[in-house]
This record gives structure tokens, sequence and C-alpha cells, in this order.
């Protein structure tokens, strides 16, 4: 009687406890799940020249190889022509296709390996097949789903890889994917989530050879957002030539380019030397990593002298001077302990405070910082944004670094006065300059003009204004002080013939990482604005330790100046100077 209770216990647990189990483990031999990738979205560059789109980054279909183990039931035929396409060993490849020497899997096991490689093309998928079993065609029908499958457990799932047609165009804005289909670095990293879209999964059946017969269910993804740039791709190859031309000729270790459009902060172009193509990212040794950064957002400089229109500018501002008062200013200064000296080791008798710029004199901006204080100066330092990011959508950017107000002592504002001590990106001080160039109204830099959504339809992105920095007056006065920089001061290279340009020069010591500041070794800058009397566009270019001049009137001028000219004729300005 025991006997038969045990058995009748025994027979209700296989049949009734464990009919869930039993079902699950033979719908697992039945159907294969796989997931299945969005495709990413699109990059665009814009072109006003053929005013149409250029794609910077777009995915393409591929397929991934891979293999159902338990149906490979011709191990020693197909493991040679796997290790021979892919390069990858055949014991290895035993390891994934057999089961100890053998095809007689358990059944937990054997029903699905990880690809052996991705990226294929059609072709190459009808290549492979042929080779492995002659007699059966392949069908890329999309009907019958994204798994594709021909013979001896060996499967297709569709994929995308990632290109980019104009290789090495806009690298360091757009980043790269990764073989993961990981973004990285630049726009590709920063939009990540919205670029890949979500992916969907597919339910396929399979008979007792493991053949996959159709699809029985699906889960639809969602494909990602497409974006257009307000970079120019004509502008973006000119400003990455002349910058590379640059850094080659003056003997630069790097450089960077800035252009923006002086109303709407769009970036126009973004350019760093060196580059690389993030077709072959991977290409790229560990020691040479670094160039994926893209140091117009994630690297901070004392540019020097560059900055000191912003100096004038507040004093201007404020009623504590005029562009044509004159004063004797020396040749050095003391501030406590500390002698500031200017660049030429010499005085400049009755000069003007628009002659001071136009000469860069250091202890005419210490006399302006004294008149302005220490409160008054970090005000509108952080107005402009200076130790704040701008917020553009890349990847990377780093904040620069403006010293606390309760730090900023006597030594600092005067340091600062002529742009040491405080550090900022490139595309912090070219957008700081949208104040001068927009009748002191703050624009934010942007990167993107419109968002085209999974469905088609399209989001413009406006221009955001900050708010107003200096008064509209201000910022004429200022306009025209820089223009006189180009006609009669140190920016004379950098203007452009038939038009009014305003600029600046900046020359400046770079730090020593041992404390101060080495004194043979120079960061060269120089912002352009044009036209000067109804502002279009700013260009702002910095040379890394230049090695062939001096002064960036011989290097960054020049360059600033052969972008511009390119940029006036290219949207065909009107002269402004006849």
């Amino acid at each position: 009687m025991l006997t038969m209770v045990i058995m009748v216990g025994m027979l209700f647990s296989q049949s009734v406890l464990k009919h869930a189990y039993y079902i699950a483990e033979a719908r697992s031999q039945q159907y294969a799940s796989m997931e299945v990738a969005a495709q990413r979205g699109i990059i665009y560059a814009q072109d006003a020249e053929k005013a149409e789109p250029v794609i910077l980054a777009e995915s393409i279909q591929r397929f991934a190889v891979s293999a159902t183990p338990r149906y490979v039931k011709h191990p020693d035929k197909v493991i040679p022509i796997l290790a021979e396409r892919f390069g990858i060993t055949e014991d290895e490849l035993a390891l994934k296709l057999t089961y100890e020497g053998g095809t007689d899997w358990p059944d937990d096991k054997g029903n699905y390996t990880s690809p052996f490689a991705h990226g294929l093309t059609k072709e190459e998928v009808e290549a492979l097949a042929a080779q492995i079993d002659p007699g059966t065609p392949v069908s890329f029908d999309a009907a019958a789903g994204d798994i594709i499958y021909f013979s001896e457990g060996i499967f297709f799932l569709m994929e995308y890889q990632r290109v980019y047609p104009e290789n090495q165009l806009a690298a360091h804005v757009l980043g790269y994917v990764n073989y993961e289909g990981d973004g990285q670095y630049g726009f590709e990293e920063y939009h990540a989530s919205d670029l890949e879209g979500t992916s969907g999964n597919v339910a396929v059946e399979r008979d007792s050879r493991g053949r996959l017969l159709n699809e029985v269910g699906s889960v639809k993804g969602r494909d990602g957002y497409s974006y257009v740039l307000t970079i120019d791709s004509n502008i973006q190859y000119e400003a990455e030539k002349v910058l590379a031309d640059a850094v080659s000729k003056y003997q630069a270790d790097s450089g960077t380019v800035v252009i923006m459009q002086a109303k709407t902060g769009g970036v126009l172009a973004m350019a760093s030397v060196p580059t690389f193509n993030p077709n072959e990212f991977a290409k790229v040794s560990k020691e040479s990593v670094g160039v994926f950064r893209n140091p117009v957002v994630s690297s901070r400089y004392e540019f020097g002298s560059v900055y000191k229109p912003f100096t004038v500018s507040m004093a201007l501002d404020n009623g504590l001077a005029t562009p044509d008062e004159r004063k004797d200013y020396p040749e050095s200064v003391k501030i406590g302990e500390y002698t500031i000296h200017n660049a030429l080791l010499k005085g400049y008798p009755n000069l003007s405070i628009s002659e001071a710029l136009e000469n860069s004199v250091n202890t005419a901006m210490v006399d302006l910082s004294n008149r302005i204080g220490s409160e008054r100066m970090h005000g509108y330092l952080e107005k402009l944004g200076f130790g704040e990011k701008t917020g553009i959508e890349l990847s990377g950017e780093t904040a620069g670094y403006l010293l606390p107000l309760e730090k900023m002592k006597d030594i600092q504002r005067a340091t600062i006065s002529f742009g040491q001590g405080i550090d900022t990106t490139p595309l912090q001080m070219t957008a700081a300059f949208t104040t001068i160039a927009n009748d002191g109204v703050l624009v934010q830099p942007r990167i993107v003009d419109q968002i085209i959504h999974p469905d088609g339809t399209r989001e413009s992105v406006e221009p955001k204004l900050l708010g107003q920095v200096f008064k509209p007056e201000t910022a004429a006065q200022m306009r025209d002080m820089m223009t006189a920089v180009i006609v009669a001061g140190h920016g004379r290279q950098a203007g452009v013939r038939g038009y009014k340009v305003a600029g600046k020069t900046g020359t400046a010591q770079i730090p020593n990482p041992a404390g101060g500041y080495y004194e043979d070794r120079f960061l060269h800058s120089f912002v352009s604005i044009a036209p000067s009397d109804d502002p279009t566009f700013i260009i702002f270019i910095s040379l890394y330790n230049v090695r062939t001049s001096r002064f960036a009137e011989s290097s960054a001028a020049p360059a600033a100046g052969e972008l511009m000219k390119y940029l006036l004729h290219y949207y065909q300005i009107p002269p402004t100077n006849r």
C-alpha cells in the first residue's frame, strides 16, 4: 500500500506539478528569441552652397553570424570554414560548437552561441552560405524576419553598423560608436539614448532539426532620433584645413578653432588638431586615446590678451573710462610683492584707452581693473559664463575655472584683467564674445539645428539668449575699438579687404605644472568678428606652443583672416568698407 502511495505521488509530481516546467523546456527547444537592434539615427551637417543636408554619421544594414551548436551536425566541415573566414582558431570554435568533442548536447545547452563576427554584407553572407551548403540559397526577404537561417545550425542576425561617410570631418564633434554599439565621446555619446532608439524582440519557431521556420511573435522597437547640426560641412572642411596648415606652418603642438553665428550661437565649425577618423577608432593606440577628447569643450586655457576687450568693456559700461581718455602707462606696475610688465618691456606715454587695446598694454588693463574693483569684475565674469559649462550638446564639457570672489585679491584681479589667472575653454571664450557682437547680449552656443523624430516630423531648435551683460552702446564702442586693432594694432594680418573686421590677439605664457609659467612656451589666439558694423560671424582660433614666432599677430591672426575671408565670400556678404 505504501509503495502504491509513493508511486502515485511521483506520478502526480511529474505530470502535474512539473507540467509547466516541461512545457517551458519544450518551448525553449521549439522557439528562439532574439533581440533586434533599432536603427540608430542619422547625424547631418548642412551645406549652404547646395541647400541640402550632408550625412556625417549613419547606420547601414549588416549581419552578424552565429550558431545553434546542438544543430551543427557536421562540425568537422563547418569549423574549418569559419576559422579561415573569421581568423578564429579551430580549437576555439570546437569549444563553442561541440560538446566534449561530440555533438550530443544536453537539453539545457547548445541552444545559442554569441556571434563569431559582425558587420557582414549581403554578399559576404551569400559567400559564406555557399561554402557551408552550396545547395541552400539565402533569402533576404524582409517578411521572413531579422534572422536568416540556411543550414548546419548557422544563422545570421540583421544588425546595423555605424559609418562616417566624410571620414574625419567633424570627428571631435561626432565622437564614434564602438563595436558594442555604444556612443563614445562627442555627440554620439551625449545623445546616445536618443540616437540608439529602443531594441525590439523577435520569437522564431524551429523544427526538430533546428531550422528556423518563421517568426511567431515580435515586439516592435523604435528607431533612433536623427539630428541636423548647425555645422556647415564646407565651412568645417575649410576650418580643419586652415587649422592643420597653421599647426604645421607655425610648428605648434596642437590647435583649435570655433566658428559661430554671432546672433544665434549656432556653431558653423568646430575643429581640433590632432584629430582622428571615427571609422578607424580602433586603430588609435592606447597611448593616443587622448585624441578622442574635444579640447574645444574639454580643455581649459589661460588665453591672455584676447581677454582684454572684456576688461575694457566693464570699465566703459560703468562710466569708469572712455575710449579717448589719455594717460601715461609705465613699463611695469607693482601689486604687493609682484611686478607686472608690458609684453614689449616699455612704457606708453599719453595713450588713449583705444590705443592701449590696440597695443595690448598690460599696465593699462591693471589700471582699469583697479577702477572696476573685484566684486564688480567678478559679477561680470559670472554673467559672461566663465566658470560654468555652456550647455552645448557634446560630451566631456568642462566648466573652466573662475576664482571665487572671496579669493580674488588685488593681484588676482590684476592678472585676470589681461587674461592670466582665469581658465576658460575655447568654446566659453567664443560664446563670451557674442556679448560684443550681439549688442551686449550673451547667446548660448548650440550645435543642433533640427531634431528629426522617428516618425519623420521635424522640430527646430531655437537660439537661446542668456541675458544682457553689457549695454548696447558699450558693445558698439568695443567693436569700433577692436576694428582699430585690425586697422592700426597687432591684428592687421586678420583683415579682409573690403570689410570691417574687429579682432584681438592673445599671446599667453603657458603655465608650468611645477609652478609659475614657462619662459619660452606660448599659447597664441585670435578672436575675429565680422562685419564689425553688423556682426554675422565670430571666429576663435588658438595654437598651442607655437615655435616659429613670439606673438599671435604672426600666427593665429593670419589664420583667422584666411577663415574670415572664406566665410564672407561663402555667404556672399556684401563688402562693408568700400
